[in-house]
């Protein structure tokens, strides 16, 4: 039988201790390791492809939602501005992305999916669909439907900058 994903080492904490937690209980523990995890696998599996996970993360952004700013890019991402503008920079210069300066605004650029970012996304589309697959097997769609919907609420709580 497997071993429980965080399973208790070592000495155990007093009842009532202030300090206990129980990973494996607490859901942003378990959203890490599906995600790191899930990164990790992915990591390697695109390694091949000369592409990074931040990378794919640019790709699906702009062939979902078309052409984007740093900033909309960076919120789509979840990649912070300095990680993604060094990852954009690599992107433009081996051909998947193009950028443009916003007519609107001189000192914005608007970064879009090339013919050879398109290109690539077939090329890992397998991959992709593979991962994702593996990640849901044995999950009924109705409780994809309801884990979907309680994220998105999830989502929407942190999106809110706190109150404290």
């Amino acid at each position: 039988m497997a071993r429980r994903l965080g399973a208790r080492r070592g000495a155990a904490r007093p009842p009532g201790d202030a300090l206990a937690f129980d990973l494996d209980r607490h859901i942003f523990y378990l959203f890490g390791q599906i995600y790191g995890r899930r990164d990790q696998q992915l990591a390697k599996s695109l390694r091949p492809f000369g592409l990074s996970v931040p990378q794919w993360r640019v790709l699906a952004a702009l062939v979902d939602r078309g052409a984007c700013t740093i900033n909309r890019l960076s919120d789509l991402t979840v990649v912070d501005r300095t990680t993604l503008s060094r990852t954009l920079d690599r992107m433009e210069k081996n051909g998947l992305v193009a950028r443009r300066r916003v007519e609107a605004d001189k000192r914005s650029y608007e970064i879009r999916l090339a013919a050879a970012g398109r290109a690539m996304l077939r090329r890992i589309w397998p991959v992709m669909s593979y991962h994702n697959a593996r990640a849901v097997a044995g999950i009924a769609p109705r409780e994809l439907a309801q884990l979907r919907a309680v994220i998105e609420k999830m989502i929407a709580n942190v999106a809110v900058p706190p109150e404290m």
